[in-house]
This record gives structure tokens, C-alpha cells and sequence, in this order.
């Protein structure tokens, strides 16, 4: 799994409670495409299909690349995509659709809404987990990503005591 994917995955499921399946493969998708994330909240039923466009340093264009806003629209609206969180979520054919990307360019995110994608910054993500770590309780994650977002946090306390 793909570290961003993980970072998300962790987020899902620890900071909103979710259960989550990553790298769904999907037969009949060109290039043998997979989703990246789905993930339910079992508390109120809510699903999510979550892709991950991660170019650290450079703003997701509107088209262009296997990291431009068009080429996840399409992974999006993919039949075969589709049909496959239809088969996993079932009769539910309501989701959350969201990208999460380092940045975009001008326009990408009010021509993702049209389509009904949510933006997503990854950087917010995980200082919410650093944040959420900040006032927890939990050490000693043997996750490497929850190990880091611990060591993040200390990094955060050790800053605070020290102005």
C-alpha cells in the first residue's frame, strides 16, 4: 500500500471511526486500476469511495496526466468502478466521492463539485491526526504510520513547552 494510501486509511479509521477496504482491485478497468479506499462509518451508515492524487510540490491540473483532476473524474464514473462499490456497499448506491490531493490549480475543485467530488487536502488530514494525537492517550503505536503521527505530536508538545 502506497504510504498516502495508509495515511488515509489511518485516518478513516482512527480519527472518524470508519471500517475501510484499500486497493480494491477492479476487473475490466483499463491498466488493472484499483480503488484506492472505501471505507462505512458504522455509526450512521455514511460510505466513501476515496482516491488519493498525491504530487508532493505541484498542484493537481485540471487535465493532463495520470494526476490530473479529469483522469480521477473518469476513474470516479467508471462503469466497472461503479459496479464494484455497488457489489461491496450493496443496495446503498449513495456515497461520499473523495479526492485527496498535496494541491490544486485554479478551478479544480469547483469542476470536482460538478461532479460531486470533494477535495481533500492531505496536509489537513494529518494534522488532524497529529492534533487528535496531541490529546490522546495512545503510545507506542506498532503502526508505521500511527507510530509517526505519535512522534509528530511529541515533536508538536516539545514546540509548545518551548515558547
Amino acid at each position: 500500500m502506497e504510504p498516502e494510501v495508509h495515511l488515509i486509511d489511518k485516518y478513516f479509521q482512527t480519527y472518524m471511526q470508519c471500517f475501510t477496504m484499500t486497493n480494491i482491485r477492479v476487473k475490466g478497468v483499463k491498466g488493472g486500476r484499483e480503488i484506492d479506499l472505501l471505507a462505512i462509518d458504522p455509526k450512521n451508515g455514511k460510505r466513501y469511495h476515496v482516491e488519493i492524487g498525491i504530487n508532493v510540490g505541484k498542484k493537481m491540473p485540471l487535465q493532463g496526466g495520470r494526476q490530473g483532476l479529469t483522469s480521477n473524474i473518469e476513474k470516479f464514473e467508471n462503469t466497472h468502478v461503479v459496479n464494484k462499490i455497488h457489489e461491496i456497499f450493496g443496495d446503498e448506491k449513495k456515497y461520499n466521492k473523495i479526492l485527496v490531493v498535496w494541491d490544486v490549480q485554479n478551478g479544480v475543485i469547483d469542476k470536482a463539485k460538478k461532479y460531486g467530488i470533494e477535495i481533500w487536502y492531505i496536509a489537513e488530514r494529518l494534522m488532524e491526526l497529529v492534533g487528535a494525537q496531541l490529546g490522546g492517550t495512545s503510545k507506542g503505536s506498532r503502526d508505521d504510520i500511527l507510530r509517526t503521527v505519535e512522534l509528530m505530536a511529541e515533536i508538536e508538545r516539545i514546540r509548545s513547552k518551548s515558547k
